[in-house]
């Protein structure tokens, strides 16, 4: 009958169980390793909270951009939105005038809206 291995659980540790157990301080017993460990994931922390900043920039850029964009786009279908409305204001003013019973417009004594 086989003996089950004392270590066996150590193969089960996750690849993050590792890492949390190596970034937990613990000491190698080498003091020049343990120095150059802690520069090095100081280092990468720092490395990653830079990179993770300059994501965030760049997300609010492309957020920026694209709102940008969409306010021209709405401002310039506004305002063709606003001509063609004057226009079509215009346009049935003239017509309007011309309808039998109306007063002309250049009747200075014609009141708006009376027919």
């Amino acid at each position: 009958r086989r003996r089950p291995r004392r270590n066996r659980h150590l193969l089960a540790m996750t690849q993050e169980r590792v890492l949390t157990l190596a970034r937990a301080g613990r000491s190698s017993g080498n003091a020049a390793f343990d120095a150059y460990k802690a520069d090095t994931l100081r280092r990468l922390e720092e490395e990653q909270d830079a990179f993770e900043a300059f994501l965030q920039r760049l997300r609010e850029a492309k957020d920026k951009t694209e709102f940008d964009s969409f306010m021209q786009d709405r401002a310039r279908k506004g305002s063709q939105t606003t001509e063609s409305s004057d226009e079509a204001a215009r346009s049935l003013a003239r017509t309007a005038t011309g309808i039998a019973g109306g007063a002309p417009a250049s009747d200075p004594t014609a009141r708006r809206g009376e027919y």
